[in-house]
């Protein structure tokens, strides 16, 4: 039943987050970024990285432009960045 519980928290927050993109689409000066868990972002917005990150608002390992994606092993806790 563990399983399952923590399957639905995943799935309800997944929804939340579907919800929170397609709400800010629905504004146009609303912006959403999903970032994977390695990116820092300053105040005013941009990347704080010693590498060149061209492109990655746009798409990058979690965030394809339209969807999230996640993978990760059983059991192990797999994290995401939402800025709006």
């Amino acid at each position: 039943m563990r399983g399952a519980r923590s399957l639905s928290r995943s799935t309800g927050a997944a929804l939340a987050l579907v919800a929170l993109v397609a709400a800010c689409r629905a504004r146009p000066r609303e912006r959403v970024l999903v970032l994977d868990d390695g990116v820092k972002m300053s105040a005013d917005g941009r990347i704080l990285s010693l590498a060149s990150l061209d492109g990655y608002l746009a798409s990058n390992p979690a965030w394809d432009g339209r969807a999230i994606a996640l993978a990760g092993a059983r059991g192990e806790t797999v994290a995401f960045q939402v800025m709006v």
